[in-house]
Parts: structure tokens; sequence; C-alpha cells
């Protein structure tokens, strides 16, 4: 695993004197098929804190999104002493794979089993392998167009757990060999920072399903604290029409089927379901690595696989039972932002799952309430007037805030778990 190394100096604000520090970039590479995923890690400039970060936060994106645009979270993560670690879901922002699309993982796993074709020497003379080539793009265009053909199911999202493992460990394995040996009088026995989670959108119901299923692996071996779901896309909302022509005609006819999605349709989206502030709409709009096309199979698997996590809290009343998991899961404390103008999740299935957690409270978007942010607890907060995105984005106040509270909810955890470890390791 190679890293590249940069340095930056930014401004900071209190609580702690530090910015975004030593940046580690790097690519994945998923075991199931091979698709490379890019990653970083950036460390805070604290003189204390990038050589032992309180914590490191993991930052989870959305759809047609990527993790560069999380500035406002990775700053304050970094005021607090947080190391912050990312990386592009597949198909998305500087990641490899099918743009715009959800390839269910039967045709992944199969496309990934092809040999790649031999080099060619031009020197050497030709040999008699017509057959061998033939079948190779017989079996490469026999997948194509399977792959144009598959319906939309919710499979694509254990792909996705198993890039979230190995980014993960390939995080642990780089923390553990950029932030200097624990000495002898340390009592934290050389164990890596504590772990946090930021994620956004659908990167929430992507978290949710990687962490509630046991054979993931992923609950047991990185035991999250605290995870904040900022605005969860757990059913898309989709139009009467657009749902019409894609459950009854695109669906059966040309689920793989690329359809643009320019920047002038970006804008118009942005402006109508992400956010109000208008230089975030344009910076989306031209956004070089948004994905321009779009595949009607990405929404209808989407909206599958939050139909069966909202069948899971109806018939087992919680979040954490599944039917191939009996028991509950090891899960952090759950912190659900919810957008008070939100118009790109169907009506009430983000309510939904944010109650399963916790009760929801209104919040106004300039009320000075702190609304029990510091308080180690299940919390759901609705705030009033804000849409999909406002809550991180860098352009409004709005998200100052919001992201200061996240923060402050987050030390709260903290300090809960490490009174919780003394409190055990004194028992013993």
């Amino acid at each position: 695993m190679s890293h590249e190394e940069a340095s930056a100096s930014d401004s900071c604000n209190p609580p702690y004197s530090g910015g975004r520090g030593s940046v580690f970039k790097w690519e994945v590479r998923t075991t199931c098929d091979g698709i490379p995923l890019y990653a970083w890690l950036s460390l805070p400039t604290h003189p204390v804190y990038k050589r032992k970060p309180r914590a490191t936060l993991i930052l989870i994106h959305g759809l047609n999104d990527n993790s560069s645009r999380y500035d406002v979270v990775e700053k304050a993560a970094h005021e607090r002493g947080f190391a912050v670690a990312a990386f592009d879901l597949r198909g998305q922002g500087q990641s490899g794979g099918a743009r715009g699309d959800a390839i269910p993982a039967d045709v992944a796993l199969a496309e990934a089993s092809i040999p790649p074709p031999p080099p060619v020497d031009v020197g050497a003379p030709p040999r008699p392998s017509t057959w061998a080539r033939t079948r190779r793009q017989q079996e490469a265009k026999a997948l194509d167009a399977r792959r144009k053909r598959a319906p939309p199911d919710a499979s694509f999202l254990p792909l996705l757990a198993s890039d979230m493992r190995e980014f993960l460990n390939d995080t642990a394995a780089l923390l553990r060999s950029v932030l200097p040996k624990a000495d002898d009088d340390d009592d934290d026995d050389g164990r890596l920072p504590p772990w946090l989670v930021f994620c956004h959108s659908f990167g929430c119901l992507a978290f949710i399903d990687a962490i509630r299923h046991a054979e993931y692996g992923i609950a047991d071996a990185f035991p999250f604290v605290a995870c904040v779901l900022n605005a969860p896309l757990v059913r898309p909302s989709i139009g009467f029409a657009s749902k019409f022509l894609l459950k009854n005609v695109l669906q059966y006819t040309a689920p793989g089927f690329p359809l643009p999605m320019p920047d002038t349709a970006a804008y118009a989206i942005a402006k109508r379901h992400l956010t109000s502030d208008e230089d975030t709409r344009r910076a989306y709009a031209s956004d070089e690595f948004r994905a321009r096309v779009s595949t009607p199979r990405l929404w209808l698997a989407v909206d599958e696989a939050g139909k069966r996590l909202l069948e899971d809290v109806r018939v087992n009343g919680s979040l954490w039972l599944t039917r191939s998991s009996p028991a509950e899961q090891h899960r952090p404390l759950m912190r659900v932002k919810l957008a008070g103008r939100e118009s790109l999740c169907r009506p009430g299935t983000d309510v939904t799952v944010a109650e399963a957690v916790a009760e929801v409270r209104n919040v106004g978007e300039h009320d000075d309430d702190e609304c029990t942010s510091a308080v180690a607890v299940d919390q759901c907060v609705r705030y009033m007037g804000l849409q999909h995105e406002d809550m991180h984005i860098p352009s409004t106040t709005a998200a100052a805030r919001c992201v200061t509270e996240d923060m402050n909810w987050l030390e709260a955890c903290l300090a809960a778990a490490r009174l919780s470890d003394e409190v055990e390791d004194g028992e013993e």
C-alpha cells in the first residue's frame, strides 16, 4: 500500500489550535472484484493530537457525491483533535466502478472472474489463439448484455460493506504505521484511537446495513463509539410520472441504461432538493468528480434497500435486528439529523428510522437552544427550515452550528465511553 503525503496549513478555531495537517492518500483494492477505491486520511496539526489523535472520524458520503465535499466537518473534527478518514464509494468520486450505477453482486463478481487479455508482443510471431480470444470476447459481450439487463436489487449493499471493511482495515494499518509507538508508561497498550462516524444521505443507509449484519464482521472488528446520521436517505422521493416510467418500463427494458445528467440537470436537482445556497448549487453542478450519468437501476436498488430496512424495523421493532442476525449487534450511539425542508427522501421514511433510535425533537434554524447536543444519549433532531445538504455545506451559517453540535455530542460520547472503560478496568 503506497501513500502520498502532503501538508496544509489552515486557520482554525477553538477549542484546540490546529487545522488540517498531514494528508495520506492511497488506493484501496477490493478483494471481491478488484475495484480501486480512492481513500485518504488527514491528521490534525495540534502538537499533541497529531501524534495521538483523540479519535478517528470516518466520513461516508451520499449518492452522486464524493468525500472532498465535507470541509466543514473535517475542519471541525481537526479542531477537536480528531483524525479524519474517508473513501469514495465505488462508481463515485475518484473511485473505480460503473458510474452512476448499482451493479448487482452476482454480475460484478462474474465480471471480475474473466481474466484480462494477455499482453501483446509486437515482435513475436502470431500464435493460433483466435479461439481463446474469440471466446473471451464472447464472454465479455455476454456479461455486458447481462449487466444492462440485470434487474435492480439490494445485493449491491454487501459489495459496499466489503469495500468499507477493506477501507477500515487499510486505515487501521496506516494509523499503526504513521502514529508513534506507545511509550512504556502509556495506559492505552498501543490501541488505536476510538472510531467515530459521520455519514450523509445514502451513506447512512450503507453504514447501517454494514454494521447491523453480523456476517460482514464490521461491528465486531471496529467497535464504533458514536455515529452522526446526517439527513439519512432511506427511500428516495420519486415523482408519480418518473416512478411509473422507472418501475413499469425501464426496470424491465433498460435498467442499466445510462441516463445523462448534465450540469444544468444537476443544478436543478440541487435547487429543488439539496440546498437554498446558490454557491453550493453551482459548485455541485460543476464538480469534476460528479457522475454525469445515472441508471434507473441505481435509484430502484436504493429504494429496494430502504424498503427492506423499513420492513425489518416494522417486523422486529428494532433498527438492529435482521433476518440473518437474530441477536442485536454491537452498535454505536446515534445522532440522527433530519432536515425540516426534506424533499429528496420519501416523506415519513427517514422519521421511521429516526424514531427507531430516539424521539424526534424539532429545532428552529436560528434557535439558541443547545438541544442537549452534549449529552451522550441517542438523539434525533430535526432542523426546521433547512434542506438536505444545508446541515454540513460550508456556505451556510446553519451548517457551522449543526456541525458544532455534532462535535459536542461526539466528544460527550467519547468521554462516556472512556469512563465506561475505566470502570470495567477497575472491576477486573
